[in-house]
């Protein structure tokens, strides 16, 4: 319901550690240029792989998500190794998560530069057919594999933006803890059933070889 979706700030009010500690790396951190004008996440970050041009609003979003997590209990946590992964424990089940920028293709026009070697060598034709530069565009991702039909990824579009889907984004999480706890479950019951099976048949083998 709108009365209860969770509000997402216009700036960071009283951000979170996690907040304050990738805000003080990413901020002074730049681009490289085979990433397309994306930040990869550093050691000691979270999951947050955006452009510069719009690190702040990830921040916040972040910000009131990992507040909002932690509101209902679920433990939040990051790896400060080089995998630089952001997860969440929601009903015992680990669950990986990041918000990323997508990138948006256009059609690679020649550089001046490449225009001089075209002429200097006209039968050179390797020059890349596509530029993929920051689409200005989040996504909000379950990294976590949660088999099919079951959706991870919140992303923005004409009307919908990722502020306005972190209610839906945490009942995606509670539905497929949900339906990992169940099929761990399942695995675990038929794990047993089969060591009952295979204890029965070990003791009747023990005991023909007695016979």
């Amino acid at each position: 319901l709108e009365e209860n979706r969770i509000r997402v700030a216009h700036a960071l009010k009283a951000p979170h550690p996690y907040v304050v500690q990738t805000e003080k790396i990413l901020s002074k951190a730049k681009p490289n240029s085979y990433d397309n004008g994306i930040l990869n996440p550093k050691v000691g970050c979270l999951d947050i792989q955006v452009s510069p041009q719009i690190l702040a609003r990830a921040f916040i979003i972040m910000d009131a998500l990992i507040k909002s997590l932690e509101a209902r209990g679920f433990k939040v946590s990051m790896s400060n190794n080089d995998k630089c992964v952001t997860s969440v424990s929601v009903l015992d089940e680990s669950f990986e998560f990041g918000i990323k920028e997508f990138l948006k293709q256009t059609k690679h026009e020649l550089t001046p530069a490449e225009k001089k070697k075209k002429e200097e060598l006209s039968w050179y034709d390797y020059f890349p057919k596509y530029d993929y530069n920051p689409s200005g565009k989040l996504s909000l991702m379950i990294k976590t594999y949660a088999g099919d039909g079951i959706r991870k990824t919140w992303t923005d579009g004409k009307k919908q933006r990722v502020e306005n889907c972190l209610n839906a984004f945490i009942l995606g999480l509670i539905m497929i803890a949900v339906a990992k706890k169940a099929e761990r479950i399942e695995r675990e019951r038929r794990e047993r059933e089969w060591q009952e099976r295979e204890n029965k048949r070990v003791e009747l083998a023990r005991l023909r070889r007695e016979e």
